[in-house]
């Protein structure tokens, strides 16, 4: 974790900042199904910042990845205006809220991709020489040829 312990703690600040400008636009008038969509967002923000916080792991990394480009997919539209099905997304300047969530997700999205990609690049080579997930023991797992207490979503270090 060392290796990417500034970038977790960003990542995990910018996670707290989408929650905040989740948070803000509940201060003005939403739809009821949206305000709960904002509700659960925020809550899915803040459990992002803690998962990155507290774990370097690369589930955690993808999720910050996926969850960031879902939020530039839907905050694109609502930003320029469009709304469907009659519902008022924004009023007042929460436009400029919106906009700021979706450039805090676009670096979100960058950052965890860049991540993912640093992390992964080396993968393969160290998943065919059969030290990935090795726990210090040659004591293996009935027939899933995994070994006991290894943890696969942490990756091996650079050396």
């Amino acid at each position: 974790m060392a290796r990417f312990a500034l970038l977790c703690r960003t990542a995990a600040l910018l996670a707290v900042c989408s929650a905040v400008l989740h948070g803000l636009s509940l201060l003005h008038p939403l739809h009821r199904v949206l305000a709960a969509v904002m509700v659960a967002m925020l809550a899915a923000c803040l459990y992002c910042a803690y998962e990155l916080w507290t774990r370097d792991t690369l589930r955690a990394w993808v999720v910050l990845a996926v969850m960031n480009l879902a939020m530039v997919a839907v905050h694109l539209p609502m930003a320029g205006g469009h709304q469907h099905g009659g519902l008022a997304a924004v009023a007042g300047p929460a436009p400029a809220v919106l906009q700021w969530a979706t450039a805090v997700a676009v670096v979100e999205a960058l950052l965890a991709a860049t991540v993912v990609f640093l992390r992964t690049r080396t993968l393969g080579a160290a998943c065919q020489s059969g030290t990935h997930g090795r726990s210090g023991t040659d004591e293996f797992r009935g027939t899933t040829g995994g070994p006991i207490g290894g943890d696969v979503d942490r990756l091996p270090g650079p050396g």
